[in-house]
């Protein structure tokens, strides 16, 4: 059961929110009964998901964070010769988080704290799943290592991955690893796969050199490859040279059975924790990361929610993308993001996690009464007044999105990415369009689209006038369902009036019956 802590910051954190759902007829949405029993999945995330200041606002807000963060930091004090709490809070003179042998550390202490702030909110994994280090982050989660284990794993691990820096680069890549392999054979060994995390979300890494290269190819093909931030090529033939001081320096490790199921993204499946050596943490380093196979195989053992432990989304496109090449259904939410990183953010993903219908319904309506009033406004429009109205529609949707004014928005014929979206914006853009038009939009929709102008011309292709025709003969009945859901919203606020803010989110955190104004409380 959520603790009375975790209460208290939902309260406080969405109120407002709350009352926008209220307003935007999605308060059955937000309170829809969940299945008594889910099946959650921790997934640790690597490299490039840190940022400067990612544990600031937590320490600051969080107990229970400032609480494991502390013992993360008493765990690294022997084998680090930094505070790890000076490099995460940025002070002058500390460590900085380029160092791989600093970011690291202070990725695996801010995802181990994540998770206990989970935990403390009721949310207990049924299944852990790592990615490069945060395997580690995983192996502890699963019971497999003690906190001082794992962090000395890391440390020292970290601190030979040292040598390999200055020598290499990555690059992620939005294309299926088939279609890349291809371009990657006249590089020899001096370009590998580093990571497959989706069907069209891929990781190459290899000398610095090579990967520039290909990255000025693909771009003259129309792929937008974007460098990731790190300076040696993980995973790659480059390990080699350090396998037998790796394997050295983790000769005590002795790890024991989990308590938790362990998925590795080595092996693609579930794995005895009891194998868990220094030749395995040398495999982390050196082996493509199978993150789209051991997905499938999380979701092919029925597990049914997965929640990204890290300080931003790193897996989740590539979880998302999966489940829908799959059609499967499944819950996928972050903890936090760059540059959001306090309890409103995370309370926002507990409240997704525990009632997906709110992560399903960003647009604030439901697809299919948006696209009945949507195809009823475009019915009597010309084909311009069409565009300009998509054209307003796809802007407003971006501006939210990248949290800019309308007027800032981008441009009709700028390119999504040049605008400022990245992976996890643009699966928020499409999922907002699809809450608007109700259409069948995939995720790839703003690299198929590249700009709004073009997505509005896609848009428009896939609404045919004979549908907006029918719907405009049936004026009366979507006049009746707009009618109803106005009065459903007003009665609504008036709940909030009476009952108050704080009994309206505890029935929201805890699966609350509004209509009936008496709520038996269910948690996952």
């Amino acid at each position: 059961m959520p603790s009375e802590r975790a209460a208290t910051a939902a309260r406080k954190y969405t109120a407002d929110g709350l009352t926008g759902l209220a307003e935007d007829r999605v308060v059955h949405a937000a309170l829809d009964d969940v299945a008594d029993k889910k099946k959650p999945v921790f997934m640790f995330a690597g490299h490039g998901s840190q940022w400067p200041g990612m544990a600031l606002d937590l320490l600051r807000s969080s107990a229970v964070f400032e609480e494991q963060m502390n013992a993360c930091a008493r765990a690294f004090a022997p084998h680090l010769d930094w505070s790890l709490l000076d490099a995460l809070a940025c002070e002058p003179c500390a460590r900085t988080l380029e160092r791989v042998d600093v970011v690291q550390p202070g990725l695996f202490a801010v995802m181990v704290s994540l998770a206990a702030l989970w935990r403390s909110c009721g949310v207990e994994p049924a299944a852990v799943v790592g990615h490069s280090v945060g395997e580690v982050a995983a192996a502890h989660a699963a019971g497999a290592l003690s906190l001082e284990d794992a962090a000395r794993v890391v440390a020292l691990r970290s601190r030979v991955l040292v040598e390999l820096t200055g020598s290499g680069a990555m690059v992620a890549v939005p294309l299926p690893a088939r279609d890349l392999r291809p371009c990657l054979e006249p590089y020899g060994r001096r370009l590998d796969i580093a990571v497959v995390s989706g069907p069209a979300s891929v990781v190459v890494s290899g000398d610095t050199d090579a990967v520039q290269q290909l990255v000025d190819e693909l771009f003259t093909q129309g792929v937008r490859a974007r460098r990731v931030a790190i300076d040696y090529a993980s995973h790659s033939y480059q390990v080699d040279t350090v396998r037998d001081p790796l394997i050295r320096a983790l000769s005590w490790i002795s790890p024991a059975a989990g308590s938790v199921p362990f998925y590795s993204a080595v092996t693609g499946g579930l794995l005895d924790t009891r194998e868990l050596g220094p030749e395995y943490w040398y495999r982390t380093e050196r082996q493509s990361v199978q993150f789209e196979r051991v997905t499938q195989a999380l979701l092919d053992h029925g597990y049914d929610t997965f929640i990204e432990i890290s300080p931003h989304p790193l897996l989740t496109v590539g979880v998302q993308h999966v489940l829908e090449a799959a059609k499967v259904e499944a819950v996928v939410v972050e903890s936090l993001r760059r540059n959001d990183g306090g309890l409103g953010r995370f309370y926002t993903s507990l409240a997704q996690a525990e009632h997906p219908s709110t992560r399903k319904s960003q647009a604030g309506v439901v697809p299919e009464i948006a696209s009945t009033a949507l195809a009823q406004r475009l019915a009597p429009l010309s084909d311009t007044g069409r565009r300009s109205l998509l054209l307003e529609l796809v802007r407003t949707e971006a501006a939210a999105v990248l949290n800019e004014p309308l007027s800032n928005s981008i441009a009709s014929d700028r390119s999504f990415l040049d605008s400022g979206f990245d992976s996890l914006t643009a699966l928020e853009f499409r999922d907002r369009i699809i809450g608007a038009t109700g259409l069948r939009l995939p995720i790839t929709l703003v690299f198929d689209q590249s700009t709004p102008r073009a997505l509005v011309q896609h848009l428009l292709a896939m609404m045919s006038t004979q549908t907006c025709t029918e719907v405009m003969k049936v004026p009366t009945v979507t006049a009746q369902v707009e009618a109803q859901d106005h009065a459903d919203s007003v009665a609504r606020l008036d709940l909030i009036d009476q009952m108050g803010l704080d009994e309206l989110v505890r029935m929201a955190l805890h699966g609350g019956d509004v209509d009936g104004i008496a709520a038996s409380p269910r948690v996952i």
